[in-house]
C-alpha cells in the first residue's frame, strides 16, 4: 500500500498543474520545472534569452503564437499561457 501511495504522489507531482489563480510565468515556470527542462530550452520559442526571462518572470506577455508552441512543447492548452 505505501508504494501505491508514493507512486500516486508521483503522479500527482508531475501531472497536476499550479492554481487557477496564477499568472502565465508562473504557470510556464511550474512546466519547466516538472518537466525538468530548463529556459534555454524555451529559445525556440522566445527568440532572446531576455524575453524568456522577462515572460517567466511575467513582465512580458506571452503571445498567441508563442503559446501555440509552449502548448505542443508541454502538451497542454495554449489558454494555460493567455
Amino acid at each position: 500500500m505505501k508504494l501505491l501511495g508514493v507512486l500516486v504522489e508521483e503522479y500527482d507531482r508531475r501531472h497536476a498543474l499550479p492554481p487557477s489563480d496564477s499568472t502565465p510565468g508562473q504557470r510556464l515556470n511550474y512546466l519547466l520545472e516538472i518537466s525538468g527542462r530548463a529556459p534555454a530550452d524555451l529559445l525556440s520559442v522566445f527568440g532572446q534569452r531576455s524575453h524568456i526571462h522577462e515572460a517567466l518572470k511575467g513582465k512580458r506577455p506571452i503571445s498567441a503564437a508563442q503559446a501555440r508552441k509552449l502548448a505542443a512543447m508541454f502538451c497542454v492548452s495554449p489558454g494555460l499561457f493567455i
